[in-house]
């Protein structure tokens, strides 16, 4: 009963084409959805939903709110979405939906909702295998059981894949572990989701370079590793027949090492100039301010951009449902409250070198 439209896809979904595929799915089978990969990485993309954008990548406008079971997925460091996290077998559900104030932040072009399976609604084992060109390699494996009034779920994931350009590839680990229980009138439910993923991804090129070489690179590296750490429990409690409340409560850990090789910001001051400056005028300095000299008597620089994201994130959220009726007539009233916080240390350096003329790869010395 949403007044926007609202879009489920199932875990038949899902898999539609093979193993499960989450971001092709919804660029598949949900309307108005699409991607875009300016990082060149098939599991970095960025999703657009009505034209508004969730992304990978710091500094983009993140209009997008996705949630994982009830808990925020934004990254609390810039909002970012990082797709390579989610345990891809361990999905039951996908909605998204229009834009909804009650989705909090971000949410302004609307939400993305993952459910993902528990020991209640998947039964059995499966593993799953596959393998394709350009050294694309998936190990797949979930199993789920109940006991009475207990269940236990789990699934892990291993993706390989060498890509078809230059210095692209993927190599992603995931493990997703539930356990839960229901009782006459309430639930509980407890999981475990952990990551771990490199990816390189060569990025956007000059059309004169692809014209050489559709599968050049322009300036590498373009690498991206994240390890990655969340526990969640919830409960959902009947109180009474119209009355019942339910609560949520996370920890999450995120790690992030980013290195991008560019052109550089420091070129010689002037032709045979001894030293390297930043502007005109400008002397280009180390840490300690000494003028750094035009080591490589050229013009052939490039320079390597390393960032480090490291996040500790936690929070909760409470919600009242009532159903009583109001002067004999249909009453569903919910009220909650939430809160999401986190400490994040963010490091950033550049350093400057060479440049490798085939590959355009930075070379030191830093």
């Amino acid at each position: 009963k949403a007044p926007q439209a609202v879009q489920i896809l199932t875990r038949r979904d899902l898999s539609q084409n093979g193993a499960p595929d989450a971001l092709r799915a919804l660029n598949r089978e949900a309307t108005g959805v699409n991607l875009a990969n300016a990082a060149g990485n098939p599991y970095q993309p960025s999703l657009f939903y009505h034209g508004f954008e969730i992304s990978p990548l710091e500094g983009t406008s993140q209009g997008l709110a996705v949630y994982v079971d009830g808990v925020r997925f934004n990254e609390p460091f810039g909002d970012t979405v990082n797709w390579d996290l989610l345990p891809e077998p361990a999905i039951r559900s996908l909605t998204v939906e229009d834009a909804n104030p009650v989705f909090g932040l971000n949410a302004l072009g609307g939400a993305v909702d993952v459910q993902l399976k528990d020991g209640f609604n998947y039964h059995g084992g499966e593993i799953e295998a596959l393998g394709g060109s350009f050294g694309r390699a998936e190990l797949d494996a979930q199993y789920g059981v109940q006991h009475g009034d207990t269940a236990a779920y789990f699934a892990a994931s291993e993706r390989h894949g060498a890509g078809w350009r230059q210095d692209q590839s993927s190599n992603i680990q995931n493990f997703y572990g539930n356990l839960g229980w229901h009782g006459r009138h309430a639930q509980l439910s407890m999981g475990l989701t952990l990551a771990h993923s490199a990816l390189n991804g060569p990025g956007t090129a000059p059309v004169q370079l692809l014209a050489v070489d559709p599968s050049a690179q322009y300036t590498a590296p373009n690498f991206i590793g994240n390890r990655y750490a969340k526990f969640a429990v919830s409960l959902n409690d009947q109180l009474s027949a119209t009355n019942a409340i339910q609560a949520v409560g996370y920890y999450e850990y995120f790690l992030q090492k980013v290195s991008n090789g560019n052109a550089p910001n420091d070129l010689p001051c002037f032709t045979g100039s001894p030293y390297l400056c930043s502007a005109p005028g400008v002397f280009s300095t180390t840490r300690n301010l000494a003028p750094i000299p035009n080591f490589l008597n050229s013009n052939f620089y490039s320079e390597l951009d390393q960032e480090s994201t490291n996040t500790n994130g936690y929070g909760a959220s409470l919600q009242w449902t009532n159903t009583a009726p109001v002067l004999g007539l249909h009453n569903h009233l919910v009220a909650g409250v939430s809160f999401d916080g986190s400490e994040t240390e963010f490091d950033a350096n550049g350093l400057i070198g060479g440049i490798t003329p085939l590959s355009r790869t930075f070379i030191g010395p830093g």
